[in-house]
This record gives C-alpha cells, structure tokens and sequence, in this order.
C-alpha cells in the first residue's frame, strides 16, 4: 500500500515538474518571438530610414554634379564625395543583413544623415556663390552693351563728322561748258555741235574759292555717256575704274588734273577717241573722292 503512495506522489511530482518546463519553454519562445519581431520591426524601419537617407543623398549627389559641373576644378572632390557615401551605403546594406548589428547600421544611417545635411549645406554654399558670380556677369554683360552703344554711337558721331569734313572738302564744278570741237590747219580750236566735224570732246568748269580746301593737286574724275546711255570708256586714252562711296564699283571716262590754290579757276579737259561720234545728247557727271559732283549734258547734231 505505501508503495503504491510512493508511485503515484512520484508521478504527480513528475507531471508538476513537467507542467512548469513546458511553462518554461513555452515563455522562452514567446519572449524570443517577440524580440525576433521587434528585431524584424526596428530592421524594417532601420532599411526604411536607409532608403529615404539614400534618395536624399541621391538628390544631394544629382545637385553636386549640376553645380560641380561647372567647375572641373572640384570634379575629383566630387567623385570622392560619391564614393565615400557609396562606402557607407554597402556598410549599412551588410549590417541589416545581421540582426546582431542593428545598432552599427542605426549609427551608420545616423551618420548618412549627418552627410546629407552638410552636403545640402555645401550645395546652399554652392549656390549662394554661383547667384553672386551671375549677378555680377550680368552686370558686366549689361556694361559692356553700354561701352559698345555708346561706342557705336561715337563711331556714327565720328563717321557722321568725317563724311562732313569730306564733303565740306569737295570742289563742286560750277558754269560747265561741254561741246566737240575740231581743229583748223593752223591747230586753232573750233567748237562745233555737229557730231561729223566733231574730233575731240571740250569739256570746261570753273572750280569755286573754299578755304577748307588744302591747296595742292586735284583729280576730278569724268564719267561721259553717249546717247545711247552707255559709258565711253578705253583704257588706252586713259579711262579707268574707280569706287563710289555706295561701294560700287565704276567705270570713268576721262580725268581733269589741275593744281589748286584755294581761288576759283577754270579747269579744261579734253576726250578723243578714235571712232567717230555719234550724234544726240551726251551726259557728264563729274567724281572726287568718290562722290557724285555735279552733271551736265549737251548735243551733238
């Protein structure tokens, strides 16, 4: 009989024994399941965190490059930038793979926080200088089309005044008698109208007294029509080309040389040729200098 008391307290020891292990285990694996947890939650909020640090610093990086850009000078300090949060980034991508480093990654990202803002921080720098630096090439752009306004308008000024001067300068042909002439036996000049008996043209002006005038040798160039409206010209009797001050490029027929000495004179000058003339009316426009003169006509019969 005590036996038998002795078995079933063994057993009811033994059941109580076991009741309170597999209390145990049973408390042990709820408490490791809530820390795996906790260790799955502060892992997904610690990759959360690293994605939006890293997409920050994606943004600071693109921001670098734009403003780097445009100083090769730095581009090196850049790329060692780059390469340091690289680094960092592949630190804290290992260490979320073991849970045991939790703490190391927190501090990692801590610090990848830290980057991004002293880089925002470089970029405000960056920026702030580059606002400086455009501001000031607007103004010299905005100087220098100033400089060149007013230069272009002192150039207008000056070619305005010169171009007065110039024209101020010209002996303009006054009282200008042309008509054909042919020569008697005794080489007496003869003035005709009739085109047959004409040998050579006449053609006589006086040049007026202007003192703005440095005295010296004077060319006035000639430029004969026939009737037909075309230029007389033959290089042999001296005719040439000459520029207008259109800048067109002209021919003339003859050239009147004489020496001037501020006074009104008279000028004559002379135009043979070997073909005969025809008759009908001619023109003669009169150049120095390039510009137009004066003109005159006259008939041949």
């Amino acid at each position: 009989m005590a036996s038998q008391d002795s078995k079933k307290t063994f057993y009811i020891v033994l059941i109580v024994i076991l009741i309170f292990l597999n209390g145990f285990f049973a408390y042990n694996h709820w408490k490791a399941s809530q820390l795996n947890t906790k260790l799955e939650e502060e892992k997904t909020q610690l990759t959360a965190e690293l994605d939006s640090v890293d997409a920050e610093l994606k943004e600071t990086t693109a921001m670098l490059d734009s403003i780097y850009a445009l100083n090769t000078e730095i581009s090196a300090d850049l790329e060692a930038v780059k390469k340091e949060l690289e680094e960092k980034r592949k630190q804290i991508e290992a260490l979320l793979r073991d849970k045991k480093e939790l703490d190391k990654a927190r501090a990692l990202i801590k610090s990848l926080k830290a980057d991004a803002q002293k880089y925002m921080a470089r970029i405000d720098s960056l920026n702030a200088a580059l606002a400086a630096l455009s501001d000031t090439v607007k103004v010299k752009e905005e100087i220098t089309r100033k400089l060149q306004s007013e230069n272009q308008q002192l150039l207008s000024e000056k070619t305005r005044l010169t171009q007065k001067v110039e024209l101020s300068s010209l002996l303009i042909p006054e009282n200008i008698q042309a008509t054909g002439v042919f020569l008697k036996s005794n080489d007496r000049e003869v003035p005709t109208t009739k085109a047959k008996k004409t040998q050579k043209l006449k053609i006589c002006f006086d040049v007026p007294e202007n003192r703005g005038v440095d005295p010296g040798e004077k060319t006035i160039l000639l430029r004969i029509l026939n009737p037909q409206g075309a230029t007389i010209a033959i290089t042999s009797e001296g005719s040439g080309l000459f520029v207008t001050d259109q800048g067109e490029e002209t021919q003339y027929t003859t050239k009147a040389q004489f020496t001037y000495s501020n006074k009104k004179q008279n000028v004559c000058t002379y135009w043979t040729q070997t073909q005969a003339f025809g008759a009908g009316t001619y023109k003669i426009f009169f150049y120095q200098n390039g510009h137009q003169l004066s003109s005159a006509e006259f008939t041949l019969k």
